[in-house]
């Protein structure tokens, strides 16, 4: 067994941000593996690319996209963070053309809260922006604030994680006979409760697997009640000090299914 690789933990869990949900972007490995434990360091400033491909079959519309995400993360204190990111996509729908268009952007803030080996706590605010193209099925029309929370403990090559947030869709209602708009990439009530579990490990000194799991459970008056269970596993692979890449894929389990499969390959490099 290899001692615990500081730089590998401080990495692992980018794989769940854009791997596990939209609103959990980075909420584990990196979150608890940086730097010795004693320090209480957020993480480190870096950019990135991350893509997507999903099928889905949403009230009867079938179709597919491949989505390139921009992201930014920039170190604003020792325990602060601010996180950017810009989404692209194509999507095509069954019998008709294929589409290129932005998706929601977003915009996000998170504090460490707690700092006490093995356990940290981080608590924030993203807020989803309406500079999706929802002619094209590709944003909600309106903003989604998320205040979240998220807490691990970590042990040796081991890290176990969960994440819960609590959704708020700003939509303003459509005119008269103009129905709402559908976001096929990331379709969602006005109220939801979201949570994430997970767990990483580390394989060698450069790579680690993670697993998780997502629930999303409505909490709109005339909907409450509903929900879905996904999953998926990623593996990481730390290319140099500087340079990561991910790989990840999705599935459903139960309850309401907002994609069928998804798959995707990410690469960051800090500074």
């Amino acid at each position: 067994m290899h001692g615990t690789s500081p730089r590998i933990l401080a990495a692992a869990i980018v794989s769940g941000s854009l791997t596990f949900g939209a609103w959990e972007r980075e909420s584990a490995a990196q979150d608890f593996g940086i730097g010795p434990q004693k320090e209480t360091t957020l993480t480190t400033s870096r950019v990135g690319v991350e893509t997507a491909w999903a099928s889905f079959d949403q009230q009867g519309v079938q179709g597919d996209y491949f989505g390139v995400t921009v992201r930014g993360d920039l170190k604003l204190a020792k325990n602060v963070g601010l996180r950017l990111l810009v989404p692209m996509y194509e999507i095509q729908l069954a019998g008709q053309s294929a589409n290129l268009g932005f998706g929601d952007a977003e915009l996000r803030v998170r504090i460490l809260i707690f700092e006490g080996h093995p356990w940290r706590l981080y608590g924030g605010l993203a807020d989803q922006l309406p500079t999706g193209d929802t002619a094209a099925g590709l944003g909600q029309g309106g903003s989604q604030l998320s205040p979240f929370l998220t807490g691990g403990w970590r042990n040796g090559h081991v890290v176990v994680y969960a994440s819960i947030a609590d959704c708020i869709g700003l939509h303003p209602k459509p005119g008269p006979g103009k129905p709402a708009p559908n976001d096929y990439v990331d379709p969602s009530y006005d109220h939801e409760l979201r949570a994430n579990l997970g767990l990483i490990g580390e394989v060698s000194d450069s790579f680690y697997l993670s697993a998780a799991l997502t629930g999303i459970t409505d909490l709109d008056p005339g909907n409450a009640g509903t929900s879905l269970l996904s999953g998926g596993l990623a593996l990481g692979y730390l290319v140099s000090e500087s340079f990561k890449v991910v790989m990840f894929g999705l599935a459903p389990f139960a309850g309401e299914h907002r994609f069928d499969e998804k798959i995707g390959l990410n690469a960051y490099l800090y500074f």
